[in-house]
């Protein structure tokens, strides 16, 4: 058992800290179509983690990309750091709300080092993964999977973002790194008070590492709780997969 779990498994309390990023009633499609995700509600505290689960088609990705400004919302608001938002991506960026979406979010042409710039961070970006400092004049086309996801997660860190959105973190990526980029997560969260909404497939691993769990089914909210308490309802939660 990693030390991150470990350390959920002896009851660490929840974050109590204030909302950072709520939807309200949110309603999203994709191209002007009927809305897929139908009246969410759903909250991310501050220092908190919250798995976003469901079957593929559940809607997840959807929901983040509401959350993001990608996807306008049809129905209902967005709150970005108690403030209802109606604006694109880059503008929620400047407020506080970082993405780390399935395609990594890297320039392969360009160095660690550039990408870094590009961000607007520095060499300290690196502190949650010094595996990557080795590596900071290559060229990011050059370095694994892994280092490249690494690479995306420490850069929407290093903006010291209010809220991280993250996507299938774990996408082709083997089960040992996967757990390193979940526990330099689980340790930005904690000690930069940063509230996160994780989609990951790995149900297991990421109900170990989250505090709270929020199950999807074709578009609708089904199920939400403690990630404790959901630990003892696995069985429930894969029901809703089917």
């Amino acid at each position: 058992m990693s030390p991150i779990v470990e350390a959920f498994e002896k009851n660490v309390p929840i974050p109590s800290g204030k909302v950072v990023l709520a939807a309200r009633g949110l309603s999203v499609g994709h191209g002007g179509s009927v809305a897929y995700v139908q009246k969410l509600d759903l909250e991310v505290g501050q220092g908190e983690i919250v798995a976003l689960l469901g079957a593929n088609g559940a809607g997840k990705t959807t929901t983040l990309m509401g959350l993001a400004g990608l996807l306008t919302a049809q129905e209902g608001t967005v709150e970005l750091d108690g403030e209802t938002v109606a604006t694109p991506l880059h503008s929620r960026a400047r407020h506080g709300l970082s993405f780390v979406t399935q395609e990594r979010c890297v320039f392969m042409s360009l160095t660690v080092r550039d990408n870094l710039r590009v961000g607007g961070c520095d060499a300290s970006a690196l502190d949650y993964f010094p595996e990557l400092k080795p590596h900071y004049s290559r060229t990011v086309g050059l370095l694994s999977g892994g280092q490249q996801q690494m690479l995306a997660v420490a850069r929407a860190i290093a903006r010291h973002p209010k809220v991280l959105l993250a996507d299938e973190l774990s996408l082709g990526l083997a089960p040992m790194l996967v757990d390193r980029i979940l526990e330099a997560l689980v340790e930005a969260c904690r000690n930069e008070n940063l509230g996160v909404l994780l989609v990951e497939q790995q149900v297991t691993k990421v109900i170990g590492i989250a505090d709270r769990g929020v199950v999807l089914r074709r578009g609708r909210l089904e199920l939400t709780d403690t990630a404790a308490s959901l630990r003892g309802r696995m069985d429930e939660v894969r029901r809703l997969y089917l």
